[in-house]
């Protein structure tokens, strides 16, 4: 079902595909998944996130911060005890229950 055309677009089925090295985070909607770009573009799919997160596991170096949103570890700016900021000044809460993960981003923070 997944396919790599080429290095900078990952097939997800026939006519979906994503520009896994531009994601700034990915966020869970039920069974969608919002794809958010760095260049400002988002895009909508009918995927899970675990799913896209399993298709991009070796395009680049994401984290999942909470149930909710999964982020790339180049786009972080800062981390505290229960969020993060990302390029663009956004910040995304974490669970409680991935505070181990953050703190282990702290020292990835640029």
């Amino acid at each position: 079902m997944i396919n790599k055309q080429n290095q900078q677009h990952l097939f997800l089925g026939a006519r979906t595909f994503i520009e896994p090295e531009n994601i700034l985070f990915l966020e869970a909607e039920i069974n969608y998944t919002n794809i958010y770009y760095q260049n400002g573009r988002n895009q909508l799919l009918s995927i899970t996130l675990k799913r896209v997160l399993e298709a991009i596991k070796d395009e680049g170096n994401y984290v999942r911060i909470s149930h909710k949103h999964a982020i790339n570890k180049a786009c972080i700016k800062t981390v505290t005890a229960n969020s993060v900021r990302i390029t663009g000044g956004k910040i995304l809460k974490a669970s409680r229950r991935k505070s181990k993960t953050l703190s282990i981003l702290n020292g990835l923070a640029s």
